[in-house]
């Protein structure tokens, strides 16, 4: 069942129940005497509860966001945002199966090229127009073409009107992951009209059909919302929200402990221990989107492109120690750079492991030895999830006769030399998969592919890549991405290092939350 309507349905169904309880203890021939007084008082008692339940929330955020509309932003605090106040088609609901929203029902074609929907005739804009298929068309047709949202538009071709009630997604070929990418922050629905009137007005003062509207937006300071009323699934609880933004997280912990903020989205590892521990603060982390992995340039003429070399390094990795010494513990084990609950993850698979007497051996191989040092500079990024783990890497090279120098960019820097000028041998990254499934790494791995900065060109991998991208068949695509993993492993194309956790951190009383992977959070879900 779809969330929102769950929490809806469970509100309710509470209510009455607790009228009910009310209504049958004042009512009932065998109770004593007082028992209606009581009754009365129960029901006095929950209706100044209600009265005085707190109606506004303030969430933390990391930055000030570019835009407040995902599809041309792909930014995960612009994702958090636009969730709020956009809608999609559909909702993932994280496990393979998808739940209605603006659409009602959907229906693959023959050939599995297209994708027809049913809009619902019941949804209006924040403006109090009603949505219709021409604004569903435009908009997908803006978001693909803009070229923002490539992780989940690059195998759209189109969006169509097939009448006043349907339209149609139309793909470049049969793509295995469409659903997915449908249901991404990114396929926004907004009003035609209102975005051709002032296409950068619209990026600053969005309207959508989601649960809340925008009202102001101080940059640097806050961006504030408030609750729609006309809402296809009901009114929010909770009326009015403001995101204050906060660039130094452990301001924000302290403005979450004074009570001068309600929810923490992004608590440090430095804080968790001192959140974890106030009684006043309730902490909830689950495995996390984002994974951590070394990564080589495989390029013709470059050292790493020698499979012996990018072993050495696999086998001088000890992940556990990197767990421990960068994180404190709080990460997983991973055997790829994606995340274990992925749709067709296999966490069973057992990647290469830390053996620093193969890494010594390898290295002999090649000519390097005490005498010989391999020598890499390693350009990192000087965040605390970039610089840490890098450093426990450091020590662990020095152990088999591998001198790795570091080198702190700032992210831009880092960006600019490493993925656009592939200005590297051994590097690090910590990212978060855009949607949930093997597809959105395709522009990394595969051959000739314009991200493709690691430089690999391995055949058996497009391959496996292609497989699990063109298929609707579930078990053929499931073995692809097992493929996917195992030849990952045996070419040593990356070092898994582990899967980070995400945390959250909120005032106790706040009901209906809970750490999401993907930093996918739905203020309409949340009570006080």
């Amino acid at each position: 069942m779809n969330k929102r309507i769950l929490s809806l349905f469970s509100t309710v169904l509470a209510l009455a129940l607790a009228f009910a309880g009310c209504a049958g203890s004042g009512g009932s021939s065998s109770a004593g005497a007082g028992s209606g007084d009581a009754a009365e008082s129960v029901s006095a008692t929950a209706e100044s509860q209600a009265a005085n339940a707190k109606d506004s929330i303030v969430v933390e955020i990391v930055s000030d966001p570019p835009v407040l509309c995902a599809g041309f932003q792909a930014n995960i605090v612009v994702s958090m945002l636009s969730d709020q106040i956009f809608d999609k088609l559909v909702i993932d609901n994280g496990d393979g199966t998808y739940a209605p929203n603006l659409a009602s029902s959907w229906e693959f074609s023959e050939d599995g090229r297209e994708i027809t929907f049913e809009i619902r005739d019941d949804v209006t804009f924040h403006n109090g127009e009603k949505m219709t298929a021409d604004d569903v068309v435009f908009s997908y047709n803006t978001v693909i073409n803009g070229g923002y949202a490539d992780t989940s538009t690059s195998a759209m071709d189109r969006a169509e009107k097939v009448d006043e009630s349907h339209v149609k997604i139309i793909f470049k070929n049969v793509y295995g992951p469409a659903m997915v990418c449908i249901a991404t922050s990114s396929m926004t629905i907004f009003p035609q009209a209102y975005y051709e009137a002032d296409p950068d007005h619209f990026l600053r003062n969005p309207i959508g059909t989601g649960p809340y509207q925008f009202v102001s937006w101080s940059s640097g300071d806050n961006i504030r919302m408030t609750r729609y009323d006309g809402y296809h699934m009901g009114a929010a609880p909770i009326k009015d929200v403001e995101f204050r933004i906060f660039v130094d997280s452990s301001v924000a912990a302290i403005a979450l402990e004074n009570g001068e903020i309600d929810v923490l989205t992004n608590p440090q590892q430095t804080d968790r221990n001192l959140l974890m521990n106030n009684a006043d603060i309730t902490y909830d982390e689950t495995e996390s989107a984002m994974v951590t992995w070394g990564f080589f340039n495989c390029g013709e003429g470059q050292r790493f492109s020698d499979k012996r070399l990018r072993e050495a390094v696999s086998y001088a990795i000890d992940r556990e120690a990197c767990m421990l010494g960068a994180m404190e513990g709080a990460a997983v084990k991973v055997n790829s750079m994606y995340p274990n609950f992925l749709p067709m993850a296999w966490p069973e698979y057992e990647a290469r492991q830390y053996d620093p007497e193969k890494a010594k051996a390898l290295l002999a191989d090649c000519g390097y030895g005490p005498e010989n040092p391999l020598k890499i500079n390693f350009q990192g990024r000087e965040t605390p999830h970039y610089a840490k783990p890098a450093e426990v890497m450091q020590q662990q090279l020095a152990e088999v006769g591998i001198e790795m120098t570091l080198e702190k960019l700032e992210a831009g820097a880092w960006s600019d030399d490493v993925l656009r000028k592939s200005n590297f041998e051994f590097n690090l990254i910590c990212t978060t998969i855009g949607f949930l499934d093997f597809d959105e790494r395709y522009s990394l791995f595969v051959t000739g592919q314009p991200q493709n900065f690691y430089n690999v060109a391995n055949a058996d991998l497009d391959d496996a890549f292609n497989r699990n991208r063109n298929s609707n068949d579930e078990e053929e695509r499931r073995q692809a991405c097992k493929d996917i993993i195992r030849i990952m492993d045996e070419e040593a194309l990356i070092v898994p290092i582990y899967g980070n956790m995400r945390g959250i951190a909120y005032r106790n009383g706040l009901k209906g939350i809970a750490a999401d992977s993907g930093y996918r959070y739905y203020i309409n879900e949340w009570s006080f």
